[in-house]
This record gives structure tokens, sequence and C-alpha cells, in this order.
């Protein structure tokens, strides 16, 4: 178990896939700016707390599915028109 790591500074990075690797800890915002981001998969872990608000427009899978994510869907996902696949069940 332990942390999921702040990606700061990774801006050309594009997907991050750290499904079911028992990741503790709140997501960081700043893997939600990351300017080049278009997959993100945290799906079975142990994470808390809001999902951050993403600013990333290029975003285009967002799975956060099995973990204990607490609080409403942010509305900039609502907007962002390259999402294709949100899964937070």
């Amino acid at each position: 178990m332990g942390n999921l790591p702040s990606f700061a500074g990774m801006n050309n990075l594009e997907r991050v896939s750290m499904r079911s690797m028992k990741l503790t800890g709140t997501i960081p915002a700043t893997i939600a700016q990351l300017p080049q981001l278009r997959y993100l998969d945290l799906a079975f872990n142990h994470l808390h707390g809001p999902i951050p608000e993403f600013s990333n427009t290029q975003l285009r899978r967002l799975i956060l599915a099995v973990n204990n994510l607490t609080g409403e869907i942010p509305a900039t996902l609502s907007t962002n028109t390259n999402l294709q696949v949100l899964c937070v069940f």
C-alpha cells in the first residue's frame, strides 16, 4: 500500500494506469492539471476524498471505480467534450 504520487511537472504524461495497486490517500490536484493527460485509471484501490477539478480538456477516459471517493462529480468533467468514458461507481 502506498500513496498516489503527485506527478507534478510531468507535463507530457498522456496515460496513467495504476489499477489494483492498493493505493491509499487522496487523488492529488496536480494529476488533474496535467495538460496532456488523456487516460487515467485508478480503479480498484483504496483512494478516498473528493474527485479533483480536472482543468485538462484532453482527458478522454477517467476510471475511478471501486474506491472510497466522496462528494460530487466536478462540473469541469461535464463540460469536457473530449471525455468519452467516466466510470466512478
